[in-house]
C-alpha cells in the first residue's frame, strides 16, 4: 500500500534463473523508488503463457527475491494485469526490463 511521501515501485516477472540481469534491473529498479515490490508470476501463470512451468516453484524464486537487500516485497503475480496490480499495491512507478524491447506485450 502507498505510503504518503514515498515512492512505491513496482516489476514483474518469472525469475525462473535468477541471474546478474535480475540483479541489475532490481537494483536500478530501487534507486529510483523508495520501497520496491516485486512480483513473481505463478507457475500456473508461466505455463499460461510461455507453455512451460520454471525449473524452481514459485515460494523458491519468491524466498530467492525476499533475500536481496534491494527488494523490500514479493507478491505472486497471477496475472498479467498491471491495472489490477496498481490497484493491489498503489505503486507510483513500474520498471521492465529491457527483454521485452521491441515486444506489442
Amino acid at each position: 500500500m502507498q505510503t504518503p511521501g514515498l515512492l512505491v515501485g513496482y516489476t514483474a516477472g518469472v525469475f525462473g534463473m535468477l541471474h546478474v540481469g535480475h540483479l541489475r534491473l532490481l537494483e536500478q529498479a530501487r534507486r529510483m523508488c523508495d520501497r520496491l515490490v516485486v512480483g513473481v508470476t505463478t507457475d500456473e501463470l508461466s505455463l499460461q503463457r510461455k507453455h512451460r512451468t520454471p525449473m524452481f516453484p514459485l515460494a523458491d524464486r519468491m524466498a530467492m527475491l525476499r533475500a536481496l537487500r534491494c527488494v523490500d516485497e514479493v507478491v505472486p503475480q497471477e496475472r498479467m494485469d498491471r491495472l489490477a496490480a496498481w490497484e493491489e499495491h498503489r505503486f507510483g512507478v513500474t520498471f521492465v526490463g529491457d527483454d521485452w524491447h521491441g515486444s506489442p506485450s
